[in-house]
């Protein structure tokens, strides 16, 4: 009898044991993707790339590319890799490591939109959808100087942080060759640029919204200097954003059009202390 009460209270104990193990086994595996932050709507070349940032509880969870879907994708060549900067890679906080993992791509299609994408995380399958879906146009803008009238970039952003749109003033500049006619300066999706000003040869003479069409004359330098604000609602501080700058302006002869654009990526994660904030989010 004794043996067989000390039988049925062992098997209680594995079971418990076994129970309480699987429970274990299951904790620090939580894997989030910020998809939700990801604001992409490029023109370009044929290869384009963007980052999504993923929070996750075990540091060493295998993340694998499988396939984008959406419109165009079947062709794309991608290559995944993490583009996390050294003071992350250890970091932990509230529980999670952050990763920047990076999507280089390149397609052979004028244009393509991605909804989204499948993985294997830790060698389970995981469906990511993209709240906006990432669109991306193949155009050439590399030599604005020669490719468009009698206007040129003599300087812009390129790459700035999220954290810098209410204390930093951006500015746009520009050099003429002809007289033109500027008729709008605006982002293709997702931002606008708040209190422009506007400098001709240095000197302020105006606001940008009181001045269009502005003439100005051959050999003048421009400046469109503001602040960067969201287009719309649904964003926060920590996005990451992918659009372009869009300046159009005519010759004086009013003979001809053109828009002369500027590639933007504005940045969720710069330093830790943004990490901190996008695991606190995504963590919630």
């Amino acid at each position: 009898m004794k043996n067989k009460m000390y039988f049925a209270t062992s098997v209680v104990l594995f079971v418990i044991i076994v129970l309480i193990a699987s429970g274990c086994g299951n904790q620090g595996n939580k894997v989030i993707f910020s998809s939700d932050m990801v604001k992409y709507d490029m023109q370009g070349g044929a290869d384009f790339g963007f980052n999504v940032n993923v929070i996750m509880q075990d540091k060493g969870a295998k993340i694998e590319f499988v396939n984008f879907f959406g419109e165009n994708t079947e062709g794309l060549a991608v290559e995944m890799v993490d583009d996390s900067f050294e003071e992350l890679k250890n970091l932990k906080y509230n529980g999670y490591y952050i990763r920047l993992l990076g999507f280089g791509c390149h397609t052979s299609n004028e244009y393509v939109q991605i909804d989204g994408m499948n993985l294997k995380v830790s060698g389970a399958d995981m469906k990511i959808e993209f709240d906006t879906p990432i669109r991306h146009s193949v155009a050439n803008y590399d030599d604005a100087k020669y490719e468009y009238g009698g206007l040129y970039f003599t300087g812009r952003p390129s790459i700035v942080s999220t954290m810098s749109y209410p204390s930093t003033e951006y500015s746009y500049d520009f050099s003429t060759e002809q007289d033109v006619i500027i008729e709008d300066f605006s982002f293709n999706n997702f931002l606008a640029l708040d209190d422009a000003v506007v400098f001709v040869n240095m000197r302020e003479i105006g606001m940008l919204k009181d001045l269009l069409p502005l003439e100005v004359k051959s050999g003048s330098s421009i400046s469109i200097r503001g602040y960067f604000s969201f287009n719309g609602e649904g964003f926060s501080e920590y996005d990451s954003i992918y659009c372009i700058s869009k300046l159009s302006y005519k010759s004086f002869d009013k003979a001809n059009s053109y828009e002369i654009p500027g590639r933007l990526v504005s940045q969720s994660v710069s330093n830790t202390d943004d990490a901190k904030r996008v695991i606190e989010i995504l963590g919630k």
